[in-house]
C-alpha cells in the first residue's frame, strides 16, 4: 500500500499528538483543560485522516 506523503506526515503528527496527550493525561489528569484541548485537536486530525482515506 502506497500512502501519499501528506498522509504520512499527518500520521506522524497524529502519533506525536497522541503521545503528548497521554503524557499530559498522566501529569495533569484526564479532565484537565490542557489534556482535553490536546484530545480535541487529535480528534480533528483523526477525522481529517479518515476523510482522506475514504476519498481514495
Amino acid at each position: 500500500m502506497n500512502i501519499p506523503n501528506y498522509q504520512t506526515e499527518l500520521l506522524q503528527e497524529i502519533e506525536e499528538l497522541r503521545i503528548k496527550m497521554i503524557t499530559m493525561g498522566i501529569k495533569k489528569g484526564l479532565h484537565h483543560d490542557d489534556t482535553i484541548y490536546i484530545s480535541k485537536h487529535l480528534d480533528l486530525l483523526l477525522n481529517k485522516y479518515q476523510t482522506l482515506s475514504i476519498q481514495k
